[in-house]
């Protein structure tokens, strides 16, 4: 390892969503492993959610530092407390989100002002554009971390080794007019960082990798997949004992992310079609307000014991990694995005 004087000091700036968080901080243990002096800027109430994994991470010797800022929740006419996008009450509040978000600007720049070792530096994720002004002003590298990849008619995107075709009915809601200033923020944003990194591999997508590599002058580093770690809310020894039963390719794994917010109706749909496909399933089922009435449903209609012979349930984070890598999973439901 290198010696203190000489070690490199990067501060990272996860986004505030849990699927944006996880991958963060294995970047900060995956940097820090190589001698890297890490500061990992966050509000308090998201701190909370890794504070215990950095305290192993600390214990083992590495140097990854935990640094508070308050977020101004109510400052942009958010609830008070609401740090993480799945604390919303309404993903409708998005824009308000990210307005809370810029106002950061300010007290991290007062804290880059006095922080030591003076950072060498920036590693930010993409949905955080302010980063850009404050590595501009201490004339710091900014590294983006991107964490995930007429209407009836069609158009082509260009500058892809495929051709696709979509509709405009077919873009994502971020796409919509209302979110112009945010994607215009976005762009700017990356039209001036250092370079950016992935989490995936040139194996998975080369193509896509040269292609980008090609559009940002080489500056693209592919450092995935990252692991999640192996904590979770089930006893290991149990769900693999369950899939070592399984046959091979016949488990289908069902796992929403924490901004995939079904209401309980679709829930209970799902939970019904599961059973009704006669196929082995695990489900993992989310914790917050949504988790008691589900819960009720699955007691008061007998659900988790009329599915036990070929259904596993997880309440709360899964071993996903580990699940996925097991041969009896051959299928995989979940939202668009990929972490």
């Amino acid at each position: 390892m290198a010696s203190k004087s000489h070690q490199l000091h990067f501060i990272l700036f996860p986004y505030m969503a849990q699927g944006h968080m996880i991958p963060m901080v294995d970047i900060a243990r995956l940097l820090a492993q190589h001698g890297v002096i890490i500061t990992i800027i966050t509000s308090p109430l998201n701190s909370k959610r890794f504070a215990s994994t950095l305290a192993r991470t600390v214990e083992s010797g590495l140097q990854i530092h935990l640094v508070k800022v308050p977020f101004p929740s109510e400052e942009a006419g958010l609830p008070k407390g609401c740090e993480n996008l799945d604390m919303l009450p309404t993903l409708g509040l998005g824009i308000d989100f990210v307005s809370a978000t810029n106002l950061l600007q300010e007290p991290v720049e007062r804290l880059l002002e006095e922080i030591q070792p003076r950072p060498n530096c920036i590693i930010s994720d993409m949905c955080l554009p302010y980063t850009s002004r404050v590595a501009s002003k201490f004339q710091i590298p900014r590294i983006i971390a991107d964490t995930v990849t007429c209407k009836s008619e069609y158009f082509q995107v260009p500058g892809l080794p495929d051709h696709i075709e979509v509709t405009k009915e077919q873009l994502p809601e971020a796409m919509h007019q209302n979110l112009q200033i945010m994607n215009e923020q976005l762009m700017a944003a990356e039209s001036v960082t250092y370079g950016i990194i992935y989490n995936s591999f040139e194996e998975l997508e080369p193509a896509y990798v040269q292609e980008f590599k090609e559009a940002r002058g080489d500056k693209v580093w592919c450092i995935g997949p990252l692991q999640r770690g192996d904590k979770s809310s089930v006893d290991g020894h149990k769900c693999f004992k369950w899939l070592n039963s399984q046959k091979p390719d016949s488990v289908l794994y069902v796992c929403f992310g924490s901004l995939c917010n079904l209401i309980t109706s679709q829930l209970i749909e799902l939970g019904l079609a599961l059973e009704a496909s006669n196929k082995p399933f695990i489900w993992v089922l989310r914790g917050g307000g949504k988790s008691t009435q589900i819960e009720k449903w699955i007691e008061e209609d007998g659900f988790e014991e009329r599915i036990k012979e070929r259904g596993f349930l997880i309440r709360g984070w899964a071993p996903q990694v580990a699940i996925l890598s097991h041969a009896a999973v051959g299928g995989f439901l979940t939202h668009c995005v990929w972490n």
